[in-house]
């Protein structure tokens, strides 16, 4: 009876031992193997108690499990273990590589006599210097197999922070890893240092346009770059220096919702959802950009406690924002939106089955990782395309105005001219010849010689009006002339010393140009006398093939050249110059003033 009894433990025990390897079946390692995810075939235990160990792990083995998605993190210890079988009649040299943050992570392997350690514990907390793998972003374990051998392989984690257990576990081919990871190494290389030249980039457009939209942009983009190499481990190599707040997993939450906060604020302005949004769906935006605001303070103040739930939650309500936006947007048929939705669809689709993989309702791989960050890249292309598209429409706008405005200006001078005109001629030929009238009838007459020349200086005074409103010799004999005998008369009657120079043949332009330049010529000259205190002033005209060079020059105590600070005067001549496209430059200080004009002659010649 009793050698029965020890017989059926026996088949028992044989029983449980074929059933254990059964219940698991081996990942076989043959010649083309190269990786493989363990996902699959893992089974796992929580150690909720903390009294599992190695050494006893033998009287736990009807507690392993398979591993399901939404498996919880907790704060404890999680046992993991798979079957490895090589199946080829040599040796071959493999790797472990945990392709998260863990908390602490061991590896066994099970011997004949007991558990053996592979290599020492690893953790997202140790330095890089003192790693196995320094160079390695994660946690990697290396260990060989024997021809056709067969062997238990266990793996105790430790991971505190997130809602649901990943298990990015993957086994390698020693060679396959190596490429693996250089190739990894090399994608990185260029996605984040594409990322980071286009945030550079939209912060470089900021001081220019002065559009809160690229600046928004720019930061959007540097975080998403941070928030992705908190992920991926990359801020982790530079361990030994970075701060606190952002090693390991607390970096993720941080940038994720510097993340979240800088694209909300650049969908408001990119999509003007101020013009069309309902005030409530404003109201519900700010509330959710006030809690991102305390979580990151609370997250900066207290980085060790866990808010992954919180985290998990605020990414929900973070892409129905997103959405919210896109149905408003669409809904008015503003172009923007277009460009939104083609840039977010794939990232979004990405994402949703990303989050679903962290709840549990989902498969995640290393390709969907990979898709992920593509889809970011293609985000970014088709909005900077978007962000492109606007700045030409901003540009066009912009002309248009500009268009606009000389046309404005333009009918403003004619204006004037014809006002100068008219008033010219009513004075020359009412009031002049009422004087001439006056004069006649008084020499005939006898009075005091005084008043017969005081009335001869009124009839001069009349006549120098009417020939500055209206030169007689700009259409008659050219702008050279015109000026040449203003700078006569005014230097008869000055204490300043004017010089006019003129080079280069003449090149007639159109009436309106041949006037506006006199009258700029003409007002530079007027704040000379009134304003310079000058003792010496240059004129000069240049004709090169393509332009007229105009300067005017003094050397006196210098004006005020912030545009906001001018006088009637010199915005007069600026309109003047806008009229004519020509470029204007003023370099003015204690020593005196200069004034320079190009007049583009190809826009002004005489209509022939």
């Amino acid at each position: 009876m009793k050698q029965a009894y020890l017989t059926f433990q026996i088949l028992l025990i044989t029983l449980v031992i074929i059933m254990d390897c059964r219940g698991q079946k081996p990942i076989e390692i043959g010649a083309n193997f190269k990786y493989e995810e363990l996902n699959p075939v893992i089974q796992i235990m929580t150690d909720s108690s903390n009294t599992v160990n190695e050494k006893n792990l033998e009287e736990y083995r009807s507690h392993f499990q398979s591993y399901h998605k939404n498996y919880p993190t907790g704060n404890y210890f999680h046992w993991i273990t798979f079957l490895l079988k090589n199946t080829q009649e040599k040796s071959i040299n493999l790797r472990i590589a945990y392709q998260n943050y863990a908390d602490s992570i061991s590896v066994f392997m099970e011997t004949k006599t007991g558990f053996k350690s592979i290599d020492s514990p690893q953790s997202w907390l140790i330095p890089n210097a003192k790693k196995i793998y320094p160079s390695v972003r994660f946690s990697v374990f290396s260990f060989t197999l024997d021809s056709r051998e067969q062997r238990k392989v266990y793996i105790k984690l430790l991971k505190k922070d997130g809602v649901v257990l990943s298990l990015p576990l993957v086994l390698y081919e020693r060679l396959a890893f190596e490429k693996h990871y250089s190739e990894d190494e090399v994608f990185h290389g260029f996605y984040f240092g594409w990322m980071a030249f286009v945030s550079i980039l939209s912060f470089v457009f900021y001081p220019f346009l002065r559009e809160r939209v690229y600046l928004f942009y720019s930061l959007s983009i540097l975080f998403s770059v941070l928030n992705l190499m908190a992920q991926h481990g990359i801020l982790n190599l530079y361990y030994d220096w970075l701060p606190v707040l952002i090693k390991g997993p607390s970096a993720i939450l941080l940038f994720s919702h510097l993340y979240y906060g800088t694209t909300i604020l650049f969908s408001q302005l990119y999509l003007e959802s101020d013009k069309y949004c309902p005030k409530i769906w404003q109201y519900f935006v700010n509330c959710y950009l006030v809690s991102i605001l305390i979580f990151l303070s609370l997250l900066i103040f207290n980085h060790n406690l866990n808010y992954w739930t919180y985290g998990l939650w605020s990414t929900l309500v973070y892409v129905l924002i997103a959405i919210g936006y896109l149905i408003y947007g669409l809904i008015q048929k503003r172009m923007a939106a277009f460009y939104y939705v083609i840039a977010i669809l794939p990232m979004f689709s990405i994402g949703c089955l990303y989050i679903f993989s962290s709840l549990g309702f989902a498969t995640f791989s290393l390709e969907l990782a990979k898709l992920y960050k593509l889809s970011v890249l293609f985000e970014i292309f088709v909005l900077s395309i978007g962000l492109g598209h606007r700045y030409l429409l901003f540009r066009k706008e912009k002309k248009k105005l500009e268009l606009a405005l000389i046309q404005s200006q333009h009918k403003i001078i004619e204006s004037q001219e014809t006002e100068r005109q008219r008033l010219a001629k009513d004075l020359h030929d009412e009031l002049g010849g009422t004087l001439s009238a006056i004069k006649g009838r008084m020499a005939n007459e006898e009075v005091r010689p005084e008043t017969i020349t005081l009335i001869e200086k009124a009839i001069e005074d009349l006549r120098s009006v009417s020939r500055n409103l209206m030169p007689p010799e700009l259409a008659n004999e050219g702008l050279v002339h015109a000026v040449y005998y203003t700078i006569e008369r005014i230097q008869s009657s000055s204490p300043i010393e004017f010089t006019f120079i003129s080079f280069g043949k003449e090149q007639r332009l159109n009436q309106d140009s041949e006037l506006n330049i006199y009258r700029v010529i003409s007002e530079l000259v007027n704040n000379v006398l009134k304003h310079s205190q000058a003792t010496k002033a240059i004129i000069q005209l240049i004709y090169y093939e393509t332009y007229l060079s105009i300067s005017v020059e003094d050397n006196g105590i210098g004006i005020k050249t912030n545009q906001n600070n001018w006088g009637i005067g010199l915005k007069n001549i600026h309109s003047r110059v806008e009229f004519l496209r020509a470029k204007l430059n003023i370099d003015s200080g204690s020593k005196g003033t200069t004034v320079i004009i190009e007049v583009p002659i190809k826009d002004s010649h005489a209509n022939t």
